[in-house]
């Protein structure tokens, strides 16, 4: 299903871009509205080319062309998946607001094309802002920014490894999983997260959340009776990640990790309690 994409002021100034044709241009364009939220769009050209000019009478071996045009400028980054082609479009999360993604339909690029989260190995590497086939900056060594503009101030890029290592750091010594590969759906949710709250933006904040909200978990750490341990992947899913900021893991006055045995104390406690009322009861009578 289509998907309603925006365009930039900056994509028609782009250098690199107008070095292909207007109607490659129009392509790329129409990729981003057939892409998943991921960025993937399915690459067989009869497809494409029926889905993004489907009234048009264009040749195969044309809009091919256009294809290779943008291939050519590393617009859309060619892959294959079990014999069939796709595209990733390298800066789509850059350029595009997704605030609740829909389900990932299409397979994950090799990690290889994706190294502005993650490296051809796996490793995870910073995420930084640099300049792209769909912007191009002009920096003359001053800011082209407007202090008296209203503008929201700019968001900065998420720290990724510096997030997963104090992770690693804070919650694997207290039970969870370590992280050593860090995939591209799981830059995507943390970037998210990052971006929703200007409080969340600071490595001190998500060492708070692994420290305050994670580690001290019984649940989340595997000491409850299913021994079950929540992952990185697992804490910055939406409804996982709102329930762990509103204390939902906290542990109980009572938390053994056995349900029937933090019944039967917090049932002893109460029982304490009524025979200590009773007591003060009784002396005041006198």
């Amino acid at each position: 299903m289509a998907r309603t994409r925006s365009v930039k002021p900056e994509f028609w100034d782009d250098e690199k871009l107008s070095e292909i044709s207007r109607d490659a241009r129009l392509t790329f364009i129409g990729c981003w509205t057939h892409s998943d939220d991921f960025g993937v769009v399915k690459g067989h050209p009869v497809w494409l080319k029926n889905k993004i000019f489907p009234y048009d009478t264009i040749t195969p071996a044309v809009f091919g062309k256009w294809l290779e045009e943008l291939e050519g400028v590393k617009a859309l980054l060619p892959f294959e998946y079990h014999g069939e082609k796709f595209y990733f479009i390298r800066t789509f999360l850059k350029h595009q607001t997704i605030n609740r993604p829909s389900k990932q339909r299409n397979p994950e690029p090799p990690t290889a094309l994706t190294e502005g989260s993650v490296s051809a190995h796996g490793v995870l590497t910073d995420e930084t802002e640099t300049e792209t086939e769909t912007e191009t900056e002009t920096n003359n060594g001053s800011s082209s920014e407007d202090p008296s503009s209203d503008s929201p101030p700019k968001i900065p890029p998420c720290p990724q490894r510096e997030i997963v290592e104090a992770y690693n750091r804070i919650c694997v010594p207290a039970g969870c999983p370590s992280i050593q590969v860090w995939d591209k759906a799981s830059v995507d949710c943390l970037r998210t997260r990052w971006k929703e709250d200007p409080e969340r933006q600071s490595v001190q904040w998500w060492e708070w959340l692994f420290t305050d909200r994670v580690a001290t978990s019984n649940f989340l750490t595997g000491k409850s009776e299913k021994q079950w341990r929540a992952d990185l992947r697992w804490i910055v899913k939406p409804s996982n990640f709102a329930k762990i900021i509103n204390g939902n893991y906290i542990n109980r006055e009572f938390d053994t990790g056995s349900k029937r045995t933090d019944r039967n104390l917090q049932a002893a406690k109460d029982f304490l309690r009524e025979v200590g009322h009773e007591r003060a009861g009784c002396g005041q009578i006198h």
